[in-house]
């Protein structure tokens, strides 16, 4: 999440330098530089997506592995008490 609050911060920096050095997005350097910001905003939204899918896939799996834990423990407590 750090990383990519990074890539926003710097994307959104470089837009808003971008905004106020010039007046209007008409010349071709201008909207080839335009291009650019957004393709790295792009990109940094996309690792963002695939960071949140692998998490929430780990979490998942994390909370299979607790109650296949959590079961083991109730059935090795049940053996006990008998």
């Amino acid at each position: 999440m750090a990383g990519y609050g990074r890539c926003v911060s710097s994307a959104l920096a470089q837009e808003h330098e971008f905004q106020i050095s010039t007046t209007a997005v008409r010349r071709p350097a201008d909207l080839v530089r335009c291009t650019s910001i957004n393709t790295e905003f792009d990109v940094c939204c996309q690792s963002l997506t695939e960071d949140v899918a692998r998490q929430m896939e780990r979490e998942r799996e994390l909370q299979k592995r607790f109650a296949d834990l959590q079961q083991q423990k109730d059935d090795i407590s049940e053996l006990l008490n008998q």
